[in-house]
């Protein structure tokens, strides 16, 4: 609205100035109507405009405050005896000026700065909100004086603001009047159809086509505006509450913004901005009542199922509200709804039982840190919306199935939103098998054709060597607690302990070499551990003065905090925060890809994280696939490659062992196939040369650049392989647009070593700019 307002109208080239003449001659008329005891007022306040001599010409801005008795005269002739200035809101202005020629005391008190005689700040900065329904009511006023269009009614604008001090919204009906504004014309009229301006029913559509049609600088106005206002936030509320509910279950995905507009907009209702609300819908999971699926004070606290149960119950057999007045006060006998509150700053408490079919769906929690607010009036006042906040529960429930459906889908099952289609077409053609046939005679192939694969490897540098420097590091430390233990174990004897002992200490030394550890070292390393273990534990019963030697030992190799695995924990927790950022951003770049094309991803978790995505026109059927899709999704794909490698970097002071990622793309621009094998429970690719891809993509994680003993991936760069040209030509170009805004550098064309079954290989390696 701001924009449509500042593009169209400039309030200074509007010409128009303030008069009594409208009102006058609507006086004498009025009175030449009238025979009533009207008449000698209407008459008396005729003379008395015609007697100041402005019954005819316009006043100025600076002229208006000598005329105060007129201005006093409108307010008594134009107003009800029994309204009320100090309460009741009323003004009057000049067309299209921004300050109030004269108004009651409460429109000054609560809406105009003393000092412009305007809007203060808080509703300036809404002005154009306001200007919105002014505009229709003056284009209406317009159409009616000037082309005789009449409509059914001149709807009340309705205002809605924040109040700063409260941080609540009021809601103010503002009625124009413009009766008393007489309008001109200066050019030929053009005309209008009547039919299509009655039919737009959208304000703002309404006023740019009016703007555009009838530039409000073509006109001439004089005479006066007057403006009603009323407080209206106790109905206006209730309305906007149901409207919100009506937006939620229309538009789940915004379903945070709608339940923080309307816990405000309940407490607006309320009346205080003290008392804080949640609205928990009570879901069922596998027979257990499900309440922390909200942030509510219920899903905060430390209840067990039992108390949840005992809670749950007591909603639904006593179907009332059920309050807490203050918990510094006399104990209730609700002792598990002070224990609710006992870690809170909370002093009172309510909990209203929402209910759905005879069934309790929910709760309206309302708590304060200040006792007495939670009153019985403020309770009352919400149920008369017990209706809409059923169905907000209902709603709230269905939106939990929602997202646990999605989340058990994205995160552990090959059914995909984007192909669940698929799915749903073969079950339903596996249900009506067996319905005509009484079993399933064929089984129904779910494929997806000519398909684009997209791969990515990000994989941990030298993890491998890490993993065995790190053991030997361990296996180290444990030599010297073996030594130890085995020195101050001698005076008690203990020959097979020893001999054990003396076993594990060589087998430790002879594998404090560099070469790999393989899996049976490790296994054997284990096996002497576990049985130093159980003889130990049986020395410790049977010679306690050896008891604290034996522990101090077992305590050194323990896995979770013994001394002697510090070193593996050390790598492990690196590892894991590592893999714990890329594939975060892996799933962002899933979401981002999802947004321009349905697709099917996959990911593997080695030391890295592997990932498929296969997009194409058969995945989303309805969606036509462009080299447009394509191309935007080599965008995301470089985006998140480099960010990944960004993170890495970012990483490093913050690791306990640093860890360097490499990342790896293998483009292949042929379209390919994959089917669903049941039996299996996955995805696979079908054809020769389908399956060709699959082997290159298994070898070529350590590939080295032809006729060098460097591999082509590492770290801080993006390393691209390919067979053909034709392949990569997207990216080149990509490329070479990212090392122009600076987020690439060094540009590298490279051949690959020949593998077992692969030639031809290429590459493409790019290095990041931190």
């Amino acid at each position: 609205m701001k924009t449509l307002v500042s593009k169209y109208i400039d309030y200074t080239k509007i010409d128009t100035s303030f008069s009594f003449a409208p009102f006058y001659q609507f006086l004498r008329k009025k009175a030449s109507e009238t025979n009533d005891a009207k008449k000698g007022m209407l008459e008396y306040f005729a003379d008395q405009i015609e007697e100041a001599g402005v019954h005819e010409r316009d006043i100025s801005d600076e002229e208006l405050p000598r005329y105060k008795e007129l201005l006093d005269i409108l307010y008594v002739s134009l107003t009800n005896i029994t309204l009320d200035g100090n309460k009741d809101i009323w003004g009057i202005t000049a067309p299209f000026t921004r300050c109030f020629a004269y108004g009651t005391p409460s429109l000054y008190n609560s809406f105009i700065d003393e000092h412009t005689a305007w809007l203060k700040p808080e509703f300036e900065s809404n002005f154009w909100e306001i200007s919105l329904g002014g505009l229709k009511n003056i284009y209406q006023t317009i159409l009616h004086q000037v082309y005789n269009i009449s409509f059914a009614s001149q709807e009340d604008f309705i205002y809605r603001y924040i109040d700063p001090q409260t941080g609540l919204y009021r809601f103010y009906k503002i009625i124009f009047d413009h009766r008393f504004i007489d309008i001109k014309y200066e050019q030929h009229l053009p005309e209008l159809n009547e039919h299509k301006i009655l039919g737009i029913t959208d304000d703002a559509l309404f006023v740019r086509y009016m703007l555009r049609k009838l530039p409000l600088s073509l006109f001439r106005f004089r005479g006066f505006g007057i403006v009603s206002i009323a407080d209206v936030t106790e109905q206006q509320s209730i309305l906007h509450i149901k409207e919100r509910l009506l937006k939620l279950k229309e538009e789940g995905a915004q379903k945070t913004s709608i339940f923080e507009d309307l816990r405000i907009s309940v407490k607006s209702l309320l009346g205080s901005n003290k008392i804080e609300i949640s609205l928990p819908p009570f879901a069922i999971l596998n027979k257990k009542i499900v309440w922390k699926t909200r942030k509510n004070l219920l899903g905060c606290a430390d209840l067990s199922e039992n108390e949840i149960q005992t809670f749950f119950n007591l909603l639904e057999t006593h179907k009332k509200p059920i309050v807490i007045n203050d918990t510094q006060g006399t104990p209730s006998r609700y002792a598990f709804l002070e224990k609710l509150l006992r870690n809170t700053p909370y002093r009172t408490y309510a909990v209203v039982p929402i209910f759905f079919q005879q069934k309790v769906y929910g709760a309206l929690e309302l708590f304060s840190v200040e006792p007495g607010v939670i009153t019985p009036e403020r309770i009352r006042t919400l149920e008369r919306l017990n209706l809409e906040f059923a169905q907000l529960m209902r709603v709230g429930v269905e939106l939990f199935e929602h997202d646990l459906r999605q989340i058990i889908s994205e995160r552990f099952t090959v059914i995909q939103p984007s192909i669940a289609w698929k799915f749903d077409e073969a079950a339903l053609e596996y249900l009506i098998q067996e319905r005509t046939h009484g079993k399933v005679i064929r089984k129904v192939p779910i494929v997806f054709e000519s398909i684009y694969p997209f791969y990515g490897a990000v994989d941990i540098r030298n993890s491998s060597l890490l993993r065995n420097n790190a053991i030997r590091a361990d296996w180290q430390l444990q030599l010297k607690w073996l030594q130890k233990t085995a020195n101050e174990l001698k005076p008690f004897g203990l020959p097979y302990v020893q001999q054990l002992m003396q076993q594990q200490t060589e087998f430790l030394k002879d594998n404090n070499i560099d070469r790999p550890i393989s899996s049976e070292t490790i296994s054997l390393s284990h096996a002497l551990d576990k049985a130093l273990y159980q003889l130990l534990q049986k020395v410790m019963v049977e010679h306690p003065q050896a008891a604290d030697i034996c522990k101090a030992y077992l305590d050194a190799i323990d896995p979770v905090n013994g001394p002697c695995s510090i070193n593996r924990r050390n790598l492990e927790l690196s590892m894991q925060q590592t893999v714990a950022g890329i594939d975060n951003l892996l799933n962002e770049m899933n979401k981002k890809m999802q947004q321009v094309y349905p697709a099917y991803y996959n990911k593997f978790r080695t030391d890295g994280i592997e990932y498929d995505i296969y997009v194409g026109q058969s995945i989303n059927p309805q969606k036509p696939f462009t080299k447009d899709h394509l191309h935007q999704l080599h965008i995301i794909q470089l985006e998140y490659m480099r960010k990944i490698a960004l993170l890495n970097a970012e990483q490093q002071h913050s690791l306990l062992v640093p860890l360097q990622s490499t990342q790896l793309i293998f483009v292949n621009s042929d379209v390919i196939d994959i089917t669903f094998r049941e039996d299996e429970k996955r995805f696979d690719v079908e054809g020769a040369y389908n399956i060709h891809y699959q082997m290159i993509k298994k070898r070529v994680d350590k590939v080295h650049i032809r006729d060098t003993k460097e591999r082509l991936t590492q770290p801080g760069k993006i390393a691209i392989i390919y067979i053909n040209e034709a392949d990569v030509e997207d990216y080149v170009d990509l490329l070479h647009a990212e090392i122009k805004r600076g987020h690439f550098s060094n540009l590298e064309y490279l051949l690959l070593e020949d593998l077992q079954g692969i030639s031809g290989l290429k590459a493409l390696r790019v290095t990041v700019a931190s």
